[in-house]
């Protein structure tokens, strides 16, 4: 549905290459874009996330960088042990 948030990362973990998401989709992967007064834990407010924000026309639906960006797959949350 529009508007409605979706968990990618999955698609995060096995992309090789940019893909298509929405401003409202997230990941394991977020990392907020510097310089960013707020933020939430959407794909519109990470560094990886490309809405074209900085020109004339930014767009609802953008790319998501993180596999060429980084090469990588997102690493786990860091877990608190309990004592």
């Amino acid at each position: 549905m529009k508007g409605e948030s979706r968990d990618r990362t999955a698609e995060v973990k096995a992309a090789s290459g940019e893909f298509q998401i929405a401003r409202r989709d997230f990941c394991d992967a977020f990392e907020q874009e510097a310089g960013r007064l707020f933020s939430a834990r959407e794909c519109w407010y990470c560094r990886y996330g490309d809405f074209g924000i900085l020109t004339e026309h930014p767009t609802q639906n953008g790319v998501c960088g993180f596999a060429c960006r980084t090469g990588g797959v997102p690493e786990p949350p860091e877990q608190t042990e309990e004592k």
